[in-house]
């Protein structure tokens, strides 16, 4: 079921997105909304899945995995033997691989997107070569540095 949000909800939302420790008395405070309605508000969206999680934003260079990529990796999911592959537990194998953050399963010319922090080149170059594309099921990647990241 569909919730039906209003503009005092996206306002909301828009604030919590930016900075999710913001507390109902500060959104309150900020959009002028009674602090009752806004954390009614806020419930009600918890509870209706419209806020499923709230999160953090890491500086990955001030942990010394400055280099951000993107790996498009394209699937062999049947191979010779006959044996196919498991896409779930392939992504859940590719997750463990250390600073790996996200997978992203597509519909293009290639299969996935895997989003990866790193600290320097041969890290980089280490998880393709002998990591990723020793994997049963992944048939190639391509990767590509990412040199500016922009967000909303």
């Amino acid at each position: 079921m569909e919730l039906k949000l209003d503009e005092k909800d996206l306002e909301i939302l828009s604030m919590l997105s930016e900075n999710a420790k913001l507390s109902s008395k500060q959104i309150a405070k900020k959009t002028s909304i009674p602090l009752t309605t806004v954390h009614n508000r806020i419930k009600k969206m918890e509870e209706n899945k419209v806020i499923e999680k709230y999160g953090i934003k890491i500086n990955f260079k001030k942990l010394g995995r400055g280099i951000p990529a993107l790996i498009f990796i394209t699937f062999s999911l049947s191979q010779k033997s006959g044996t196919n592959i498991n896409l779930e537990s392939l992504a859940k194998q590719i997750l463990e691989i250390p600073n790996c953050e996200e997978l992203m399963f597509l519909t293009s010319e290639y299969d996935a997107i895997l989003r990866v922090n790193v600290a320097d080149i041969e890290e980089l170059s280490g998880l393709v070569t002998k990591k990723l594309r020793s994997m049963f099921g992944i048939d190639k990647t391509i990767t590509a540095i990412i040199l500016n990241h922009f967000q909303k």
